[in-house]
């Protein structure tokens, strides 16, 4: 416990909103691992995971656990969960054949949508569709675990475009448990582009936000830029710069 409170100030180069990038994780979890650290408090990554869950639940954003092992650990990784409580996650690094990672970064495309959902809300419809034991979920259920293995055997081969596969088949997936959540504008837009893009899916559990995807071709990125700035229906997309982080969350103190 700290006998003071503590004043958390975000550096000037803070965007002020990521939304749809799991970022209530990721910085959930940065501030607890910089108290941890002001308090001289030893920690591992698995336990920082363990305790953003907890944390989650007490601000009632209904967060899973995805975003932080995605965010905090560093390179291409696949996590696991056994059922039953406790909870224990265990995140396994992928091997991938050298020189992959720089190559994937440069096939990124990474896409503002202007639209943004509440990841709550959304995972309130999930939970309620999978109580309700619909036959269609609960086989769902299985092929997003199936298709995660697919996909960490695409890293492991170096096979952008199974990767772009998986992508896909993972955004239509999110569909079937929470439908509709996917904006009539970015369904559009996705058709435009899917020319340029081996496969895209939206990077958070929010519906909306950023959309990801693997590119045919580095120049790709220009091409759909040149969309965006050509088409008034999508004044409110934009592109950004994205490249795959190999170190995870890092500390520093000043």
């Amino acid at each position: 416990p700290f006998p003071i409170p503590c004043l958390l100030f975000p550096s000037p180069s803070s965007p002020s909103s990521l939304p749809g990038l799991g970022t209530s994780s990721i910085l959930g979890g940065t501030i607890l691992a910089a108290l941890w650290k002001a308090a001289g408090e030893d920690h591992s990554r698995d336990s920082l995971i363990h305790a953003i869950l907890h944390l989650e639940q007490l601000l009632t954003t209904g967060g899973g656990w995805q975003d932080q092992c995605g965010g905090l650990y560093g390179g291409p990784k696949i996590s696991h969960t056994k059922k039953g409580l406790p909870v224990l996650i265990s995140t396994k690094q992928i091997q991938t054949p050298p020189g992959f990672v720089g190559d994937l970064s440069s096939h990124l495309l990474l896409v503002y949508t202007g639209t943004t959902r509440l990841a709550r809300n959304l995972l309130q419809d999930v939970v309620r569709n999978w109580h309700s034991r619909d036959r269609r979920v609960i086989k769902n259920m299985q092929d997003l675990v199936d298709n995660a293995h697919a996909a960490e055997e695409a890293f492991t081969r170096g096979d952008m475009a199974a990767i772009g596969t998986s992508l896909t088949k993972y955004q239509r997936q999110k569909l079937v448990m929470a439908p509709g959540s996917m904006p009539k504008i970015v369904s559009l837009f996705i058709d435009k582009i899917s020319q340029y893009i081996y496969g895209c899916c939206f990077a958070g559990a929010g519906g909306g936000g950023f959309l990801v995807g693997i590119l045919k071709e580095p120049s790709g990125k220009k091409r759909v830029k040149e969309l965006i700035n050509s088409s008034a229906e999508l004044n409110y997309f934009a592109v950004y710069d994205a490249a795959v982080d190999l170190l995870g969350i890092q500390y520093s103190a000043s």
